[in-house]
């Protein structure tokens, strides 16, 4: 027997050969907590009655329980591992420390999800691979309640993916409300597209919310202002941010803005830096993500406000404006123990001491490479296959923009290995700088949540495959088994929408 989890554990015994291997769940079980684990008894408690519609109950002594729950650290090598028996005597859910337990408590969520009460005999032992397994979504072009965002974040939980990668800002729409710069939402969050017309944004009370709702699973949200282009949407808000200073509106193409933040007014630093000291204390995570990405020189190049600049400075090109903008940002985000993330174009300069790449251009792996050089941390979100607004099939009316993203594709895409194709770098080296992988979805063709879910489902799931198995599992058939089963079994009953072409 093959247990159709995603992702898969690393390890699993299942014990077949016992007479009678096969606990039910019933009425009369009862769940025990060791101390100070309260909260986790019920989540278990929720899922098993919303599963299996049994309200089984909490017991506080020392008498025989059917589940026990428990941190011991001492039991497990790596953090956040986790064990999972089932025998005679019940249920054992152990983590090497709380995030840890509440992967074991996903794992059994499945197996109540895929078998119902009627569990075999098992062990489980697991661990984590990459340290970072996210998703990005982008809110800006098209935007999405609080409310579909965490519904995200629940199966992000169950998959045991840990980080959410929220791009807030870009060229289309400006979605964080700003005490300080109130036109930044007032006007930055509404376009001249139907159904944009309106201020749609976040509030600080309901970013809070998300933040803390995502963290009680174990997901940490990570922002994104993408800066110093895809800024069309703050010089709407605040013109002089621009190097005219012409008013524009909020931009209501697709594609690449050449209207892009001032970097050679004083003001715009300043204007940036008072923006981050407001924004940066509503996330917890330690990294926080500043764009960087596709940033035109086009106006920098007939600004004297710019050229001024790049003589102060002694810089040879105008590129360079950014380089040192990207400097600006790193000492503003470490002086708030973050730490920087930005797309791959910021490796054309030196980067700062706390950056971390986003490596996205084709397969990711010279960008990568490059960074690496720079003793950088790398994570890998190839737009040729980690793109989830890309189509899943080559079917003429498959939804999606650009190429195909197929399953297959995602599942095949294996960073390490095509990296060491590439460089004589011993393997040890690279897996240090390799933080992760992450699925991207951007939102310029994608109007509704049905739509977006569609597009997410079920590629997601491989995502959540080899980041957990580092890339190492090889077998897409078995996976692939495993997917149908989660689809029937976990998306249906969550009333989750996904692509049945695959």
């Amino acid at each position: 027997m093959k247990l159709s989890l995603i992702p898969r554990p690393m390890v699993t015994d299942i014990f077949e050969e016992e007479e009678s291997g096969i606990l039910s769940i019933s009425e009369n079980f009862a769940i025990t907590p060791a101390k100070k684990l309260e909260k986790y008894v019920l989540l278990i408690q929720r899922d098993i009655l919303d599963i299996l519609n049994m309200d089984v109950h909490i017991k506080k002594d020392d008498s025989t329980e059917n589940l026990f729950i428990n941190i011991n650290p001492a039991e497990f090598i790596e953090a956040q591992s986790y064990r999972i028996v089932i025998d005679e005597n019940g249920i054992e859910l152990c983590g090497a420390d709380e995030t840890g337990l509440f992967y074991a408590i996903q794992t059994f969520k499945q197996l109540l999800l895929i078998y119902g009460k009627n569990l075999q005999y098992m062990e489980i032992e697991d661990e984590p691979g990459y340290s970072w397994r996210g998703l990005h979504i982008d809110v800006s072009r098209h935007f999405f309640p609080i409310s579909f965002l965490k519904k995200i974040v629940n199966m992000m939980a169950l998959l045991k993916l840990n980080r959410f990668h929220w791009h807030l800002t870009d060229d289309q729409g400006w979605r964080i409300e700003s005490f300080k710069f109130p036109n930044l939402h007032e006007t930055g969050s509404c376009r001249n597209e139907e159904g944009q017309q309106k201020a749609q944004y976040y509030t600080q009370a309901e970013i809070r919310d998300f933040v803390k709702y995502a963290e009680e699973r174990f997901i940490e949200v990570v922002p994104e202002i993408d800066m110093p282009g895809h800024t069309q949407a703050m010089l709407a808000s605040y013109p002089h941010l621009s190097c005219s200073g012409e008013v524009v509106q909020v931009w209501d193409k697709w594609g690449v803005s050449e209207q892009v933040l001032c970097l050679g007014k004083e003001s715009t630093y300043q204007f940036v830096e008072e923006l981050l000291e407001e924004v940066i204390p509503l996330f917890s995570s330690p990294y926080f993500h500043i764009g960087g990405d596709e940033c035109p020189e086009t106006e920098w190049i007939k600004c004297p406000h710019c050229q001024k600049k790049i003589e102060e400075l002694g810089l040879d090109r105008f590129r360079s404006l950014q380089h040192h903008f990207t400097h600006f940002l790193g000492k503003i985000l470490k002086k708030h123990s973050k730490q920087l993330i930005g797309w791959d174009e910021i490796i054309e300069g030196e980067l700062p001491d706390n950056a971390i790449v986003m490596s996205w251009r084709g397969d990711a792996i010279d960008g990568a490479l490059f960074a690496m050089k720079q003793n950088r941390p790398v994570i890998f979100t190839p737009n040729t296959s980690y793109y989830f607004d890309w189509k899943q099939t080559i079917l003429a009316d498959e939804q999606g923009a650009f190429g195909v993203t197929s399953l297959k594709r995602v599942f095949d895409y294996k960073p390490l290995k095509m990296l060491l194709q590439k460089t004589d770098i011993i393997s040890e080296q690279l897996e240090e700088l390799i933080m992760g992988i992450q699925a991207n979805v951007w939102t310029e063709y994608i109007h509704n949540e049905k739509e977006l879910e569609y597009m997410l489902y079920p590629r997601l799931l491989a995502i959540a495959e080899q980041a957990w198995q580092k890339g190492n599992n090889e077998d897409f058939e078995e996976f692939h088994k495993r997917v149908n089963t989660f689809k029937n079994m976990v998306m249906d009953f969550y009333e989750v929408n996904y692509c049945k072409k695959v």
